[in-house]
């Protein structure tokens, strides 16, 4: 005899195991029904650690399912100890827009934010619209952060509520850290 649970007892006990990773994993398994409810508390934080951002983009590729439940993104970038040697936030932010289109925050370490808007026909700002939804982003450790960058960064995000900058190096009026919420 096959039992059947109805559908908003199945999604109210995967809601209720939201943090328990192991649970929802062994859920995910049960049955396709259960697989959806599972996989989008399991994929929606995302850390990765990579070397370029061909790296990610080949990730997202290789699974596309996960762009689309990300809702917390956290990057940190290989480096090379005493060379800093992260890519271009230019190059990880079409990504994220292309492969994430549920994304509300960003957090990355260890990237060039040097040459951001430099030349943004090469990323096309119709691709980077698709990042309205972010609303906390945080840099850590980035080089080439000066105050003209800062504000253009931060303009791109309308709906940004929140905002942590904690620079390797800063050219411009602010020292340490800029930050606002």
């Amino acid at each position: 005899m096959v039992v059947s649970f109805p559908p908003e007892l199945v999604d109210y006990t995967i809601d209720y195991l939201w943090n328990d990773k192991a649970a929802l994993r062994a859920c995910a398994l049960v049955c396709q029904g259960w697989a959806p409810g599972s996989r989008y508390h399991l994929f929606s934080e995302f850390n990765v650690c990579v070397r370029c951002p061909r790296d990610l983009e080949a990730l997202f590729s290789r699974i596309p399912f996960i762009g689309q439940l990300v809702e917390r993104f956290s990057l940190t970038t290989l480096v090379e100890r005493h060379r800093f040697s992260g890519p271009y936030l230019s190059d990880i932010l079409p990504l994220l827009a292309t492969f994430a289109p549920r994304l509300r925050d960003i957090h990355v370490r260890f990237t060039h934010v040097t040459a951001l808007l430099s030349d943004p026909s090469s990323y096309g700002t119709a691709q980077l619209s698709r990042l309205q939804s972010v609303v906390r982003l945080e840099l850590f450790h980035c080089q080439g952060i000066v105050d003209e960058t800062c504000y253009q960064l931060i303009s791109m995000f309308p709906r940004l509520k929140a905002c942590l900058i904690t620079p390797a190096s800063w050219s411009g009026t602010v020292q340490h850290c800029a930050t606002f919420e």
